[in-house]
């Protein structure tokens, strides 16, 4: 982490977990399923704040990120869709510091 005055820049190194629930569509006459699973992604970026007051700060965030775990869902044997490969992310926003 680099701090100049109220600027900020720090690299970001960690993973981030969600839940994906997958369901199937059935043709007419079949069944269908849906199932959900813990989807992890180890990510790496960086970070740039600048405080706007001593509580109220302005965040920049963007990085990428690889899976884990990656979940598909499968059809007859082939896979159909899912999440996996790599993905990129970004947010900006306010924070407060207490």
């Amino acid at each position: 982490m680099a701090q100049l005055g109220r600027l900020r820049v720090r690299l970001e190194v960690g993973a981030h977990g969600g839940l994906m629930e997958l369901r199937g569509d059935p043709d007419p006459g079949s069944t269908g399923a849906r199932g959900s699973e813990m989807l992890v992604t180890a990510r790496a970026g960086g970070a740039l704040d600048v405080a706007a007051t001593d509580s109220l700060v302005l965040g920049l965030r963007a990085g990428g990120g690889l899976p884990l775990r990656a979940v598909t869902a499968r059809d007859r044997g082939e896979t159909t869709t899912g999440a996996s490969g790599s993905e990129w992310y970004a947010a900006i926003g306010p924070a407060v510091r207490f």
